[in-house]
């Protein structure tokens, strides 16, 4: 039995969870989830520049640009202090 536990053990993958126990698909999400809202800020200000539209939908497209980058730096602080 105890072979069978340590052929199991070499067999899990060590990059599954960070060193505060938090899962490393955690925070693959948290980045993926940042990058996301800001190329959806990206999407809208460039939409709104090639139409022409007001500055006002240009500036209404920065808001989830900073947002993300927000999230993004806050996850990253996050990440290191771990």
């Amino acid at each position: 039995m105890r072979y069978a536990k340590s052929i199991f053990s070499i067999m899990a993958c060590p990059c599954t969870v960070r060193s505060k126990g938090e899962p490393i698909m955690d925070t693959v999400l948290s980045f993926l989830i940042s990058v996301g809202i800001i190329a959806f800020g990206i999407w809208i200000v460039a939409g709104t520049i090639a139409a022409g539209s007001l500055l006002g939908w240009t500036l209404m497209g920065m808001i989830p640009v900073a947002v993300g980058l927000i999230s993004l730096f806050s996850e990253i602080r996050s990440d290191k202090t771990a």
